[in-house]
């Protein structure tokens, strides 16, 4: 059996969700950029009682910086935060591999994905399916000399200073041939497993790489992204079944919605939201078990000041991320076991059949050719 990991992003010294946090994921530019964060981030770290750390490169600052029209610039002899005391712009930013290998040798983290520059969403929207194909492969040609040259750069300093740690490679592609164009750039550069970003793919788009990166020999991986039931039902089901060594998630999910007033169900991960706004039937019970819920009300949860529903919200949402995780992992020990429990627990009944289709369908096919495996999860869904 292969073992399932929730990193915890969004964490700090103020909004601690339990006196132990197991596995917490950090940013070299949010918990790195200066001395002054790095004592406050290993201020955190012992704090959460933290077993794994996640230090993720800063692949999503990058993105964002882009998105807002900032501009990426690349000076190892330059801060992290590229101030104005260097530019005029203020969301200039300024990261290099060594600034991931640098931050990692201060927070000791278990493990660090090699600097990426991510690919932005493309939908199909007006475009034609060959109009949406070609601005795909624009984008992944436009970011894969970054990428690329990031990766084996990171990997180099990576074995250099901090070999003993878990090294990830974020795969920036949107298909399988991508994937496999940017897999032979990068060579053997001595990585210890991929993570995966997933803003551009459905589940049977994850579960077809999840397959690749199996028959290629890769026993560890992690989704970049929220931790939907979906996800972490995939991925408790392909750890409990023993395919892989390690799967790992990121979760912002628990903090998200707390500070929207969303209380996240204990079955399903389902949101609903409870403020002051919200009608609650006197006669629903609030029947989770965790210890910021007991004894308490839906009527008391939403009377509860802003800043302390949000608190109480913070810790419920990260308990049943943790319990549901658990459940899901613990009773993936075969199809018919996860049948019954998603059929007790999972609100979306119309799509308990099709996820275990494909589930099962994954298991069952894994060592077949990718291409046979494509078109039977395309006719399956």
């Amino acid at each position: 059996m292969g073992k399932l990991n929730i990193y915890y992003a969004g964490i700090g010294m103020n909004n601690l969700p339990s006196r132990k946090v197991n596995n917490i994921l950090l940013n070299v530019v949010d918990h790195c950029c200066d001395e002054k964060s790095v004592i406050n981030a290993t201020k955190l770290i012992h704090k959460a009682q933290a077993i794994n750390i996640l230090l993720d490169c800063g692949g999503y600052d990058i993105h964002t910086t882009e998105t807002i029209g900032g501009k990426i610039i690349s000076s190892p002899s330059l801060p992290i935060k590229y101030s104005k005391k260097y530019s005029p712009f203020k969301y200039d930013l300024n990261l290099t591999p060594e600034h991931v290998i640098m931050a990692a040798k201060d927070i000791e983290p278990t493990l660090i994905m090699t600097l990426d520059y991510p690919i932005i969403t493309i939908r199909k929207g007006k475009l034609s399916q060959r109009g949406m194909e070609y601005e795909r492969e624009k984008e992944f040609r436009k970011k894969l000399p970054y990428n690329v040259e990031w990766a084996i750069k990171t990997a180099e300093l990576h074995h250099k200073y901090i070999s003993k740690t878990n090294l990830y490679v974020p795969i920036q592609c949107y298909n399988l041939k991508q994937y496999e164009v940017f897999k032979t750039q990068i060579g053997d550069i001595g990585y210890n497993g991929f993570s995966i970003p997933v803003r551009n793919m459905t589940l049977e788009d994850i579960v077809l790489f999840l397959i690749k990166f199996y028959q290629d020999g890769i026993k560890k991986v992690h989704i970049l992204g929220t931790a939907t039931f979906e996800k972490i039902a995939l991925l408790a089901f392909l750890a409990k079944q023993g395919i892989f060594e390690i799967l790992s998630l990121d979760a912002t999910s628990w903090m998200q919605h707390a500070l929207h007033s969303c209380y996240l169900s204990p079955n399903d991960l389902s949101p609903c939201m409870i403020n002051y706004n919200s009608f609650i039937d006197k006669n629903l019970k609030n029947n989770c078990t965790c210890l910021s819920c007991k004894g308490m009300s839906f009527t008391e949860i939403k009377n509860l000041v802003k800043s302390e529903r949000d608190i109480h919200l913070m810790k419920h949402n990260y308990y049943v991320t943790e319990n549901i995780s658990l459940e899901l992992y613990n009773n993936s020990k075969d199809i018919y076991t996860l049948n019954t429990y998603l059929r007790a627990n999972y609100k979306k009944i119309d799509m308990i059949n099709p996820i275990l289709s494909l589930f099962d369908m994954t298991n069952f096919y894994k060592d077949k050719d990718i291409n046979i495996i494509r078109q039977l999860i395309k006719k399956a869904t």
